[in-house]
């Protein structure tokens, strides 16, 4: 029975277009390359666990079909279509919860380092609360769950700000939810983000996905 939705938003990688703030001093191939491996270090943690339906929502739309090769036989792929990132989400989560209401996590491809204890958590949590945050060291948010869709939690939210888990958390203290908030974690968006990221990998489980993004963060440091 499939009782969780998770939703892992993702750009399709072109360089340029990806991993902008990497870039200087990585070169905009080297940061589509990070960027490419943290998405398939990210979807790789998520294949072994049951009960959980996994989608990987694409943008642009028309890489939908072209992108995602590298995806578990069960992932789906969905387009993420057009607006700004909560109308993104609202759309996303409303099409996951149909026909059946169900809880969904919506994670992006910028934490592949996420301890599993974190992502256990999360799954515990939103069986529990309408609204589960996960913070990053930046001000955003790793994670991002709901036990049914609420499109006023992603209301005026300035996306890419440094106070966009505590403008999420005010929404839904606004709205009377019951909110979870999980210990902190971070991003790879910047240069100091790959040191970070490489003494974390070389301390995790080797799996071929961590593998290759230790390999692509050393070739790049």
């Amino acid at each position: 029975m499939i009782d969780t939705t998770i939703l892992v938003l993702a750009k399709a990688p072109e360089p340029g277009k990806v991993k902008t703030r990497l870039s200087p001093p990585l070169t905009p191939e080297q940061s589509c390359s990070v960027h490419e491996a943290c998405l398939r270090c990210t979807c790789a943690s998520l294949d072994q666990r049951k009960h959980i339906r996994r989608i990987l929502a694409i943008s642009p739309d028309i890489a939908t079909e072209s992108f995602g090769s590298f995806l578990g036989e069960d992932w789906l792929r969905w387009p993420q279509g057009d607006g700004d990132l909560g109308a993104r989400l609202s759309r996303l989560i409303e099409q996951a919860c149909a026909p059946l209401p169900q809880a969904v996590l919506c994670l992006g491809a910028d934490s592949p380092t996420l301890p599993t204890n974190l992502l256990d958590e999360a799954l515990y949590a939103i069986a529990r609360f309408d609204v589960v945050l996960g913070p990053c060291d930046d001000g955003g948010v790793y994670v991002i769950g709901v036990s049914k869709p609420i499109e006023e939690l992603f209301a005026d939210v300035r996306w890419g700000g440094e106070e966009v888990f505590s403008q999420l958390r005010q929404n839904a203290l606004n709205m009377g939810a019951s909110i979870a908030i999980l210990d902190g974690w971070y991003d790879i968006d910047h240069y100091q983000d790959l040191q970070r990221a490489r003494a974390d990998l070389l301390k995790a489980s080797a799996s071929a996905s961590r593998d290759q993004l230790l390999r692509v963060i050393e070739s790049a440091l």
